[in-house]
């Protein structure tokens, strides 16, 4: 299982914005939201807002992994 707060980094990572995951998963911004708030998301729910970004669950494990360094500017 994944948190909803990984899934927010990786968003933002991408230079997406909710607004964006949220119409191409045809659901309302809030229910973004809500997913990224959760501690655990279901393997389902990961898989579809993966492609909602146009990414890739390895590409996604790749940022857990060896996520990019904090930007301190």
């Amino acid at each position: 299982m994944y948190s909803g707060e990984l899934l927010k980094k990786f968003r933002n990572l991408l230079g997406l914005k909710q607004e964006v995951v949220a119409k191409d998963l045809d659901v309302s911004q809030q229910y973004v939201v809500k997913i990224e708030k959760k501690k655990e998301v279901c393997d389902d729910t990961l898989t579809k807002y993966l492609a909602a970004m146009k990414t890739t669950k390895e590409a996604f494990d790749k940022f857990i992994n060896f996520p990019p360094p904090e930007n301190d500017f």
